[in-house]
């Protein structure tokens, strides 16, 4: 499949996906944050368009951070207060409240569906569950901080966080982190440090709790005091939402204090029945009496000290209230991290719309620099085709010429004009009786003479010879040096850009981006040297061969004849020289020409091979000028090719713009 089918594919995709999320948004009337994270992760997560892990993982952890219970944290300087609020809050008997050392410890409360159970945290231990009633307290300087596990409905969302027992620089610390604030305040303790307490309410919804505990007073008493302390707590630190609540009524009102006797009662016969080295009916039976007699005696002490006279329903209804609130609350923090969440979404989406636009660029680049390194290239090319066809018919040809002049001087400076005598073919009676001779004028040649300047490399002949092979060969050299030269810095255009990419892509890209279908370095990158530059290197590669060939052809055949050449026209100077002998046997003097720069030439024509006249003649062709036409079209598809890219990247900028308003519809780049 070509890489504009993938992209059309992909928008084809994008769209309907898209607009799916927004009619299911629209029927099922969700606009949380959840559901936006969802959506936008169908788009960029979709199977077919080759999402990298870490992509998966952003939106997963987004997810499970959304997900994340709330933290809600308990600010008060009464650790035993805020331990009966915990238990009141989730109406079960979760902390014993017998053990001053034990309440003044860090509780972390969370939800959990199927049981409830605790988990002990050491400082040089690894967690440990335990059983609080019956923890042994000897242990408890090694605790960290305990984790309570809790099926209350209350706790589905949240998580509360009893630590710090002080208003001080510790509480502002701890409670931080917090998203809403809950402020068990003892009704006539002193607030000895309000700059902390107004640091820590300032940036955090809160809900202010009055309560007493092991204090008694009359009615009219408890109201003025309520309502004293109220408007104090106003005054001084602007709070709205204050509820007076009678922790120790709702304890009572709960059986909370019942719930404890079972659950130590039941969680000591547990662990005797575990611990007991010996396991007999007997001391069976001995344990539960022991239960027994403690159950009995704690109803004994219930019924001579009631400690509680009515039903208090105001203070259940004002914590069913409480409860309504804190989720109330919750809903500004939902909302926040709602927004942060989509913030860091619409981050993730801006970083890989940046880095497409990156790679946008490095195309561009590309198209740039590839075009001017070919239109660089044939303009080369076509200088040197012109050079080679002017230098082939100036240069080369008049070494040529000069070559073969000095052969024809170097003969005619070794022939000697002679007088030849000899006798007629058929003398007559008075040829043979005057004993009569033909004289002519004839020549001899000095081959040794002609040899010996060969060998002298001073002399015309040989700086002539050696010339002709220096031009050829230098012309030979030059035009595959320059071509060579060329596709290098042709070649280096486009082997900069792959590095570069190596380092943009490679390096700088987001691990969150996977280049498997669109920009698959694999498929392009690698390949773009071989598939940018294959046909131009092929096509001047073929075309200095075939120079080279046809110059070195023609200096191998002008080095190897030098001497060959020289003995075929000594060769035929000696016919000429036996022929003219003939013709005056046969008395035809007057038909022998003399030995003239005209006769030498024409030997030495005689003997040039044809195919050496047509390599001549071939060397300076027009048939190369289809090169640069052949070039040019392709560098033009080849640019194409660049540009469908950039185009693909465009058109995938666009698509991420999508993704991005969606994200935006909550407001979240504000």
């Amino acid at each position: 499949m070509s890489s504009v089918s993938i992209l059309n594919q992909f928008l084809s995709e994008y769209n309907e996906l898209y607009y799916k999320s927004l009619n299911k948004a629209a029927k099922d009337n969700l606009s949380d944050g959840l559901n936006e994270i969802r959506q936008v992760e169908k788009i960029m997560t979709n199977p077919k368009f080759h999402p990298t892990a870490e992509l998966k993982g952003f939106y997963k952890a987004l997810k499970e951070r959304y997900s994340e219970a709330y933290s809600v944290y308990l600010l008060g300087s009464s650790a035993l207060s805020k331990i009966i609020f915990i238990n009141v809050l989730a109406k079960d008997s979760i902390i014993p409240i017998s053990n001053n050392a034990l309440l003044a410890k860090k509780f972390i409360i969370k939800y959990n569906a199927s049981n409830s159970f605790v988990r002990a945290y050491f400082y040089k231990a690894d967690m440990m569950p335990i059983n609080l009633h019956t923890f042994d307290m000897s242990l408890l300087d090694d605790v960290e901080y305990f984790e309570v596990f809790c099926n209350a409905e209350i706790l589905k969302n949240i998580e509360i966080i009893k630590d710090c027992d002080t208003l001080d620089k510790k509480a502002l610390k701890d409670s931080k982190s917090a998203d809403l604030i809950l402020w068990i305040y003892d009704l006539k303790s002193k607030i000895n440090k309000v700059d902390i307490v107004e640091k820590i309410l300032k940036k955090k919804q809160s809900i202010t709790i009055l309560t007493h505990i092991n204090k008694t007073y009359e009615e009219q008493e408890l109201l003025e005091l309520i309502s004293s302390e109220s408007k104090n707590l106003d005054k001084t630190f602007g709070l709205n939402d204050i509820y007076d609540i009678n922790l120790w009524n709702l304890f009572y009102e709960y059986r909370l204090d019942e719930k404890f006797v079972f659950y130590k009662t039941f969680g000591t016969l547990n662990k005797q029945a575990i611990l007991s080295k010996t396991k007999s009916l007997e001391n069976a039976l001995n344990s539960l009496k022991n239960a027994k007699t403690n159950i009995e005696s704690f109803y004994s002490q219930k019924e001579e000290n009631p400690t509680l006279q009515t039903n208090d329903k105001t203070s259940s209804d004002k914590l069913s209230k409480i409860s309504e609130l804190i989720e109330s609350k919750l809903k500004f923090a939902r909302n926040k991290r709602s927004k942060t969440l989509l913030k860091e979404a619409l981050n993730q989406n801006k970083l890989v719309d940046s880095h497409y636009k990156i790679l946008f660029q490095h195309y561009k680049s590309l198209d740039n620099a590839y075009h001017a390194a070919t239109l660089k290239l044939i303009s080369k090319f076509l200088q040197l085709n012109d050079q080679f066809n002017k230098d082939v018919r100036n240069t080369i040809s008049k070494s040529i010429k000069k070559y073969l002049d000095s052969i024809v001087d170097s003969i005619l400076d070794n022939i000697e004009v002679i007088k030849v005598r000899t006798r007629p073919a058929n003398p007559s009676f008075f040829d043979n009786l005057t004993n009569r001779l033909i004289v002519y004028n004839s020549f001899q040649v000095n081959s040794d003479g002609i040899f010996k300047e060969l060998l002298d490399s001073q002399s015309f002949l040989a700086r002539k010879h050696k010339s002709l092979i220096t031009r050829i060969n230098h012309f030979n050299i030059y035009i595959e040096q320059n071509i060579q030269d060329s596709l290098r810095d042709f070649g280096n255009v486009v082997q900069e850009w792959i590095e570069k990419g190596h380092h943009l892509v490679l390096q700088k890209k987001p691990n969150v981006i996977s280049m498997d279908t669109y920009f698959s370095l694999e498929e392009f990158n690698l390949g773009a040297f071989n598939r940018l530059t294959a046909t131009h290197f092929d096509t001047l590669k073929d075309y200095v061969d075939n120079i080279h060939t046809r110059l070195l052809t023609l200096s191998i055949w002008v080095d190897t004849t030098k001497k060959i050449l020289l003995e075929c026209v000594i060769q035929k100077l000696n016919d000429k020289f036996q022929n003219d002998k003939n013709l005056a046997k046969e008395r035809q003097v007057a038909q022998i020409k003399a030995v003239d720069r005209d006769f030498i030439i024409d030997s030495i024509i005689e003997f040039l091979p044809l195919e050496i006249s047509n390599l001549f003649c071939t060397l300076g062709s027009k048939e190369f000028s289809a090169i640069s036409t052949l070039l040019t079209n392709e560098s033009k598809e080849n640019e194409k090719l660049i540009r469908s890219k950039g185009r693909e990247i465009m058109e995938l900028r666009q698509s991420m713009k999508m993704a991005t308003r969606l994200i935006q519809t909550n407001d979240v780049s504000e």
